[in-house]
């Protein structure tokens, strides 16, 4: 899987109401990035790489997944709102999509 990162704070349309974000790596690097994330250590416990606290909190992940429930209703609100702007801009001569 190839390297993307995004972030999820209140105004992306799934959020978790943080700025924190994930992560979709290879697995190569993914043992690299778990290490990272959990102060360094690796599944034995050793502190191997410089690390920190990354992860999100419990009510942090608990609103990224009622969030999720309203996803797709969400993406519909945008795309009428982006239709709306669209259709209204369109009819400037100095605005082109």
């Amino acid at each position: 899987m190839a390297y993307s990162k995004t972030s999820l704070p209140g105004t992306k349309l799934f959020n978790t109401a943080e700025g924190r974000g994930c992560i979709i790596t290879n697995d190569v690097l993914y043992d690299k990035l778990k290490r990272i994330y959990f102060f360094g250590y690796n599944d034995a416990k050793d502190i191997v790489e410089e690390g920190f606290n990354g992860k999100l909190t419990n009510i942090h992940n608990a609103l990224g997944l009622a969030n999720l429930k309203y996803y797709d209703q969400a993406l519909e609100y945008r795309r009428e709102k982006y239709i709306k702007y669209k259709e209204a801009l369109s009819k400037l001569e100095f605005v082109s999509f």
